[in-house]
């Protein structure tokens, strides 16, 4: 349900306001998902139901029994934002302005994840049940201006487009280092079109601008962490004499710290008609320093680790006592992560697009766009890893420090070429469309894969040393890599072949038909001697009907 109110004055072309306006919309969405499963363990199994930090009993799941699971949703979207539009004439200088503000609310009102906790839809399943509505909403606020100015200087238009925008996410908490701060962008554009002559149109521009992503309400909001560690796991076949005790630890690993993602680009361009054809090239850069990627951290999380050694099953009328058993004092070092500003993100890239005049004696209009783009992915950010190796089956006791200087590089090349037909006389347009990846590629950033320092589970630091590389336990925290893991792999080309009819039906019906990969080109490839076998996905196709009064 969506409920939109428009209102807008517009004032006479010689005043130096133009035009204001507010628009205001109110949405409601009810959502609701059910999953209903079988669950057949082949083993037994326990699970924790414990909220709170501290040592509980768990309970042993059934080898079959049905789980249900209810997703409820209600997401309510409210949004207001106000417009002005102004204009300075100064002689031959044409001046314009728009300003206004944007506000929205973003909250779910729904339920969330509803589901029995004694019958989990998997045994697996270590999250607990949490309300869509006592998460806070998310409410982005923003100011904005922009002045184009145009100047006409012989034959020649140059057009100057400056803007700045001023984001804010208000309702924070105070402990958000993003609370009450307000993250300006700015974006700058220059356009310069050359005389026209002979039907050519020629126009070059550049641009320059920064624009804040600001996180989502998952990245700001995200749910308690939960560990549950087993103390006794006593499983008798009496079913009434049965144990399992848990220590579950619960923390908020929220980063009170993070910040929007700051982008900043620029671009070159160039624009060339003639007669009816058009072609665009455009070359462009991206930086972003603080691209949003986990943030590692380690804790040393202690519990008790009883004996069932120490239970004497044939005298128990009752479930054992824990304080009658033996236990040693154990300690769970492992890595767990949230969400910061560590990513560093660097992309270049061209992109290009060619339109045709329609071709009379075919009916038919080309059109060609595509880009290659390069991208690279690293970060700098220390990073906490604990390694998989079991000892003596039990966890490495030390958890390693490396230095962030992992990431990826990526590069890929495609086109696509469209063929338009539209013939009038029987209200019919003929769309084809030859989807062209010409290559992909990938490769790893080279690292050592060898930590500066380890942690033991006291939560001292030491230096990792060389002689380390042979200590029985330490040498597991170097990293190995297979020999090829830092080349590039190189994907070649590849084709789908896409189809789409539409036939106008009188003045208000549109009717279309088409089919996706309706013809895929995969050719076999060579990766490093071995032959790589390619197949096209199936073809899939369906039919559109709008209607329009």
């Amino acid at each position: 349900m969506k409920i939109a109110g428009k209102w807008s004055m517009k004032f006479p072309a010689h005043l130096w306001i133009r035009e204001v306006g507010v628009t205001t919309s109110v949405s409601q969405q009810w959502e609701k998902m059910r999953e209903i499963k079988s669950v057949s363990l082949n083993r037994p199994a326990a699970i924790a139901t414990q909220t709170e930090t501290g040592e509980f009993d768990g309970i042993y799941l059934p080898y079959n029994y049905v789980a249900q699971m209810d997703i409820d949703g209600k997401p309510l979207y409210v949004t207001a934002s106000a417009r002005m539009r102004l204009a300075f004439p100064l002689g031959v200088l044409q001046n314009a302005m728009n300003m206004g503000m944007e506000w929205n609310y973003q909250k779910n009102l729904g339920e969330g994840q509803v589901f029995d906790v004694t019958r989990p839809i998997s045994e697996s399943l270590s999250t607990r049940p949490r309300r869509f509505k006592d998460i806070p909403g998310l409410q982005p606020f923003a100011l904005y201006a922009e002045e184009v100015l145009n100047l006409p200087v012989n034959r020649h238009k140059l057009a100057f487009t400056a803007g700045i925008r001023l984001q804010s996410l208000l309702g924070l908490d105070t402990e958000y280092k993003m609370q009450g701060k307000i993250y300006p962008d700015l974006r700058l554009d220059l356009q310069w079109n050359l005389p026209v002559s002979n039907g050519w149109n020629v126009a070059f521009s550049g641009g320059l601008g920064w624009i804040s992503r600001m996180p989502t309400t998952a990245q700001l909001y995200p749910d308690f962490k939960y560990v549950d560690l087993i103390q006794l796991n006593y499983y008798h076949t009496n079913p009434d004499y049965r144990r399992i005790n848990m220590m579950t630890y619960k923390w908020d690993h929220t980063n009170y710290q993070l910040e929007p993602a700051r982008n900043m680009k620029w671009e070159v361009r160039a624009d060339v008609s003639y007669k009816g054809n058009r072609l665009s090239i455009t070359y462009f850069r991206e930086r972003m320093n603080n691209a949003f990627d986990d943030v590692t951290y380690y804790k040393s999380l202690a519990y008790k680790l009883y004996d069932p050694a120490s239970i004497d099953g044939s005298a128990l009328t009752a479930p054992p006592q824990l304080s009658q058993l033996t236990y040693a004092n154990e300690y769970n070092l492992d890595v767990y992560s949230t969400l910061g500003n560590v990513m560093k993100v660097r992309k270049e890239g061209v992109e290009f697009q060619f339109a045709s005049k329609r071709i009379e004696s075919l009916k038919t209009r080309v059109t060609m766009y595509g880009a290659w783009i390069k991208t690279i992915y690293n970060s700098d950010s220390p990073q906490y890893k604990a390694s998989s190796i079991l000892l003596d089956n039990k966890q490495l006791k030390y958890v390693g420090l490396y230095n962030g200087d992992n990431g990826t590089e990526s590069q890929a090349f495609n086109t696509n070429f469209m063929f338009d037909t539209y013939i009038p006389r029987l209200g019919l347009t003929f769309s084809t469309s030859a989807q062209c990846t010409w290559y992909t590629n990938r490769r790893n950033l080279w690292n050592n894969g060898v930590p500066v320092s380890y942690i033991d589970q006291s939560g001292e630091t030491h230096p990792f040393r060389e002689e380390d590389k042979n200590n029985i336990q330490l040498q597991h925290l170097v990293e190995k890599y297979s020999a090829t893991y830092f080349e590039r792999t190189t994907v070649p080309f590849y084709m789908d072949i896409n189809l789409k009819a539409s036939k106008r039906i009188g003045k208000y019906l549109n009717l279309a038909f088409y089919v996706n990969r309706l013809l895929g080109i995969y050719p076999d490839y060579t990766l490093r001697g071995v032959l790589q076998r390619r197949t096209s996905e199936s073809p899939y196709f369906g039919m559109e009907m709008n209607l329009t009064f």
